[in-house]
């Protein structure tokens, strides 16, 4: 059984943990990997392994922990015992998934997004056309909640998920915004300026969410 740590879904990297434990002090067992000999699970294996994931590498690492205090040959002192792990990297193939789990909510900023170039004297289309992309990125959000296992920690998925209902909501306020006299807008008036500045920060907050 693992116990796989999702909160970077889609972009997660596991460690299957192997953990031998020594039975006796240090002094007498001391377990290190051997260089003279080469892991059978070669790198970019998938043999035993979901489709998506892969084998990028192995490391070690080693644990100590004090037991009871015995007689050893320099003395009496707490015995030690080391606990030797082998972690397997396995890492998702992350933007294939990436764009499987988010293109029916990219689509829906998309369509949502077009709103600005519509002129905005014809506000029933454009506002009909962002509401519509919120109902396409909810669904969308309903499909990658199902399609994950049932966690209850915040993951990066849910994070790109409410960005893109996030973003759409703005396009909505933009538009109302601008057919409203009493909301002043400044330069996102302008359906030029508020296109481009929608766009430059949805991309920069995906990429930086995706790989920091």
């Amino acid at each position: 059984p693992h116990k796989w740590d999702l909160r970077d879904y889609p972009f997660d990297q596991q460690r299957l943990r192997f953990i031998f434990d020594a039975q006796q002090d240090t002094s007498v067992v001391h377990l290190i990997a051997a260089t003279h000999m080469h892991s059978n699970i070669a790198k970019g294996s998938t043999l035993f392994l979901k489709d998506g994931l892969v084998v990028t590498g192995i490391e070690t690492e080693s644990q100590y922990k004090e037991g009871d205090v015995e007689e050893f040959v320099e003395g009496r002192r707490r015995e030690v015992n080391q606990r030797f792990i082998i972690n397997i990297l396995v890492d998702r193939k992350g933007s294939f998934l990436y764009f499987k789990l988010f293109f029916g909510g990219f689509l829906s900023f998309l369509i949502s997004y077009l709103a600005f170039y519509i002129d905005s004297s014809f506000f029933e289309t454009r506002i009909t056309l962002s509401i519509g992309g919120i109902f396409g990125a909810v669904g969308n959000k309903y499909v990658v909640e199902n399609t994950m296992p049932a966690i209850q920690v915040l993951t990066k998925a849910d994070i790109i998920n409410n960005l893109v209902i996030v973003f759409i909501i703005l396009n909505i306020f933009i538009v109302i915004g601008q057919q409203t006299k009493s909301l002043p807008l400044g330069p996102f008036e302008r359906n030029k300026f508020a296109g481009r500045f929608i766009m430059i920060a949805f991309v920069i907050l995906n990429l930086f969410i995706a790989y920091f």
